[in-house]
């Protein structure tokens, strides 16, 4: 079954099934109504194994060759069919047994001499039928999976994965900072015209992000082609009504990058992010814009979290921060194989958030 998602306000397919993209582990044989295998597998017409180094190691040399053969399942101990191998050829065969024939004495009847006296010989019958015993069947091609689409050597786990490499980043403070103060658009800027802080790469194994250098509101690159799926969240507090949106800013003539708040650039939509609602009196529970989105690119592309609200909030209005006086956790890799003398671990507080997927 394809796998859609969200792009530009309509479902794409990013993943289906296709050719050589099954699970089948390598080794695997079925019939095949094409005369042309798919990718992965090979005709099993007795050819080399060479070049495939996984199906050689499981089955040797050479291909079955099953081109006008009939598949029989391996005994394998049962007794039915004994002194067999795995991927051993059998002739054909009719199972023993004999035929009677009554015989007559005198006359010159289809069984008696000519002179009246028994005959005891042989007697030839014509013959009839084709060139082999057979049952009714369809000519199919057997085919052989040779290589896994991807993973394990067996090919157990050779699904295509959807995604490929994950990165994370944040919108990091030290613990007793809070999220900043949230701004209300005013002329002549409208909505949408202030942006969420992103400054630090949480996680990014396969370098797919990278920070937006240069920018006073902490966007992100995608520096490679490709396809992406990007889901973000950002918290704020005590300011009525409030949503974000993923804009991209791209190199081409039109768009020109965001340099100071009375400059905020000329970028283009992306997907929007949820609607929410904070009520604006009193110390009220903080609450968070979703957003998810799928883009391409061919080149190297940034993104900006833009928001909205209805009321400006000074200093929690981006998020309350969390006010702690230290904590029991110990630094990653500080406790020399978990004693209790680590270095207590660094406290920060999170507020936006973005995670990135690459597809495969």
């Amino acid at each position: 079954m394809p796998i859609k998602v969200r792009e530009g306000g309509a479902w794409v397919e990013v993943s289906s099934g296709g050719s050589g993209g099954s699970s089948d582990p390598i080794g695997t044989i079925v019939a095949w109504a094409s005369s042309t295998p798919p990718t992965g597998w090979l005709e099993c017409n007795g050819q080399s194994t060479s070049g495939y180094t996984e199906l050689a190691a499981l089955i040797g040399s050479n291909v079955p060759d099953l081109r006008g053969e009939f598949v029989r399942g391996w005994d394998n101990g049962k007794g039915t069919d004994t002194g067999r191998t795995l991927l051993s050829t059998q002739a054909d065969e009719f199972e023993s047994h004999n035929h009677t024939i009554n015989s007559y004495t005198g006359g010159g009847g289809p069984l008696g001499g000519h002179d009246g006296s028994a005959y005891n010989g042989s007697i030839a019958t014509s013959y009839k039928g084709g060139t082999e015993t057979r049952p009714r069947n369809v000519a199919l091609m057997y085919i052989i999976k040779h290589t896994a689409t991807s993973g394990g050597s067996d090919g157990t786990d050779g699904v295509t994965p959807l995604y490929v490499s994950h990165a994370c980043i944040v919108d990091r403070k030290a613990t007793g900072t809070a999220g900043g103060t949230s701004k209300v658009s005013s002329s002549p800027f409208k909505d949408f015209h202030w942006f969420r802080n992103l400054n630090h790469i949480q996680f990014d194994p396969d370098n797919i992000v990278t920070l937006a250098g240069g920018t006073p509101y902490g966007g992100f690159t995608l520096p490679n082609a490709g396809s992406y799926r990007i889901d973000w969240s950002a918290p704020f507090y005590n300011v009525g009504r409030f949503q974000t949106a993923l804009e991209w800013v791209g190199k081409g003539a039109g768009f020109s990058l965001p340099t100071s708040s009375s400059n905020p650039g000329v970028g283009e939509l992306v997907e929007w992010g949820t609607s929410e609602f904070q009520y604006n009196s009193g110390n009220n529970g903080q609450s968070r814009s979703f957003g998810s989105a799928r883009v391409t690119t061919t080149e190297s592309r940034m993104y900006i979290i833009r928001y909205a609200v209805k009321f400006a909030t000074a200093t929690y209005g981006l998020g309350v921060e969390g006010d702690w006086n230290g904590t029991d956790l110990k630094q990653p890799g500080s406790t020399n194989g978990g004693t209790t003398s680590g270095t207590d671990a660094t406290l920060y507080n999170y507020y936006s958030m973005v995670n990135i997927y690459k597809e495969g």
